[in-house]
């Protein structure tokens, strides 16, 4: 499913990543997994228990200027290193 409007963003860094025109695997659901994002962001079943919820920004969305995907600084932007836990989640739904 892709959604062109789509984007992640870092409230401690206070930046925006729009998708990418073309991403790989942009939203995508899987029996292991709460829910991904691309291959940017990748919330695990039980993820305040495990630490192996996963985030590689500049994949689907785009990095910030200065971060190549793929790299060290991609994997640590948004969460502060690629694997990690999660203490609190928020959803929110925008209508038009």
């Amino acid at each position: 499913m892709v959604d062109k409007n789509a984007f992640l963003f870092s409230v401690s860094k206070k930046t925006k990543h729009s998708i990418i025109k073309e991403p790989m695997h942009p939203l995508h659901m899987f029996s292991t997994y709460s829910v991904t994002f691309g291959y940017d962001l990748s919330i695990r079943d039980n993820c305040n228990g495990r630490n192996d919820s996963q985030v590689y920004i500049g994949l689907s969305f785009t990095p910030p200027e200065g971060i190549v995907k793929r790299t060290p600084e991609a994997e640590r932007y948004l969460a502060g290193a690629s694997n990690f836990y999660v203490t609190e989640i928020e959803i929110f739904s925008v209508k038009f």
